[in-house]
């Protein structure tokens, strides 16, 4: 009997053994472009694309605390969704971290807030195996998340960043949007001004759009009356360079 009760003890921890390291399936990025697709109006600078393909390429070398590094404290605080995918699929098997189902969980959550049926389906599947406890975990954990890292949060940010440089513009004497100065940006480019407040203006309304809803209707009310008052303040300024000394978000 003592016998029996030992092999069958023996049987458990192997199959428990097995299941913990049971591969999740990783979705490649290139599989699902719409994964990678930016804030609307924006797209991504050389930098963050150096970072996703060094990010990718350290995954697949196995040194995940490194690609753990770059997916969340470089890509995921963007909005980058496959990377905040990909930060869930490290806590989700513990690579380069001690496993945590509801922190995975939390970040399968938040990588799935645009709809995407392919995230909200890896999200739902690790959901159906978590307890009632690790889903509450999760569940508050995605809150903390949401709040810091959510296309509510880092969209309105960008839209603010966007109104403060054409507010800037308004109330100088050079840089004005109507007229033919040459705005240098931060990484060296030039281009004509009022070509590049364009840009800002169309980036800030394509934006608003994708927030609508998303938001409480005061907030986006807020922002159009800064833009109002903005129109009310540009006005045609002297040709020139203006070194505006950064570079659109």
């Amino acid at each position: 009997m003592a016998g029996r009760t030992t092999s069958m003890r023996s049987l458990i921890a192997a199959v428990v053994i097995f299941v913990a390291v049971v591969p999740v399936h990783v979705i490649a990025a290139d599989a699902v472009p719409e994964l990678r697709q930016p804030f609307p109006g924006n797209e991504p600078n050389e930098k963050t694309l150096r970072d996703r393909a060094r990010a990718e390429a350290l995954f697949a070398e196995e040194k995940y605390r490194r690609s753990l590094f770059i997916f969340e404290k470089d890509l995921a605080v963007l909005g980058d969704k496959y990377a905040q995918y990909m930060v869930g699929v490290h806590h989700q098997r513990g690579l380069g971290v001690p496993q945590n189902l509801s922190r995975a969980y939390a970040w399968h959550r938040l990588a799935a807030e645009r709809g995407n049926p392919r995230l909200m389906e890896l999200r739902d599947a690790l959901a159906a195996t978590l307890t009632a406890d690790q889903r509450a975990t999760g569940d508050e954990l995605f809150g903390e998340l949401q709040q810091r890292l959510g296309d509510r949060t880092l969209i309105t940010r960008l839209i603010r960043d966007d109104v403060a440089l054409l507010r800037a513009s308004a109330g100088s004497r050079v840089g004005a949007r109507g007229s033919p100065v040459t705005v240098v940006t931060r990484d060296g480019t030039t281009t004509i001004g009022a070509t590049y407040y364009r840009e800002i203006e169309r980036r800030i309304e394509t934006r608003m759009t994708y927030l609508a809803g998303r938001v409480e209707y005061g907030e986006l009310e807020s922002i159009r009356d800064e833009l109002d008052e903005i129109d009310q303040l540009g006005g045609s300024q002297p040709a020139g360079e203006h070194d505006i000394n950064r570079g659109a978000p």
